[in-house]
């Protein structure tokens, strides 16, 4: 898992790269994760309510 980590860090754009992994590790599925704009991502930091993602079509059953 290192190796991922650090061949995707290691490109000309590392914080997508990193972020593309990090979703994915948490179990979405690449056609999600494909489909995913900078505008899907929320940091809510003044908050505290947290980060989030939205997904726009997740897979049939899923929630």
């Amino acid at each position: 898992m290192e190796q991922i980590v650090l061949g995707g860090a290691a490109t000309s754009l590392p914080e997508r790269n990193i972020a593309l992994i990090a979703v994915l590790l948490h179990g979405l599925r690449a056609e999600a994760v494909s489909a995913l704009n900078i505008e899907d991502y929320v940091a809510c930091f003044s908050t505290r309510v947290g980060q989030w993602l939205r997904i726009r079509e997740a897979k049939a059953g899923s929630k």
